[in-house]
């Protein structure tokens, strides 16, 4: 089993039966990489646990082994998506891409929803501190 931390909280952990090394995560890219090997001749598996905080929607995840585009199974559970596939064993390129990060994602929304309330919260308190002195500067002339 490895396991990969991204922003201090456990992400993304792999299970299998084969050997698992270079397990990395390019947050850049949204692809999660490793490598797997084992005796020539079995079957290997891998069994990838994706934490949802990273990845709302399951059907933008797309799996590769060696460059080339496989099916998977997926299972979904209350905090994370589990990905099951397998291969003939031998040494073999992992990549998982997890799809763009969608920029109406439901906590996103809520953050700029916030930014737009104080914004606006802002704007109003200045113009009516601007007509508030306007007012009072207009009061202070003397008449003529």
């Amino acid at each position: 089993m490895s396991v990969m931390q991204y922003e201090e909280i456990n992400v993304f952990s792999v299970t299998s039966n084969s050997t698992v090394s270079s397990l990395v995560f390019e947050s850049e890219s949204r692809e999660l990489r490793f490598a797997v090997s084992g005796d020539a001749g079995t079957t290997g598996y891998a069994d990838v646990y994706i934490a949802k905080s990273l990845v709302q929607d399951a059907s933008s995840i797309e799996v590769y082994l060696d460059e080339k585009k496989i099916d998977y199974t997926i299972t979904s559970t209350d905090d994370a998506w589990l990905l099951l596939f397998t291969y003939s064993h031998s040494s073999h390129s992992v990549t998982i891409n997890l799809g763009s990060s969608s920029w109406f994602d439901g906590n996103l929304l809520g953050n700029w929803m916030i930014y737009l309330a104080v914004a606006t919260v802002i704007v109003v308190t200045v113009v009516a501190l601007f007509a508030v002195m306007r007012k009072k500067t207009k009061d202070r002339k003397p008449k003529e």
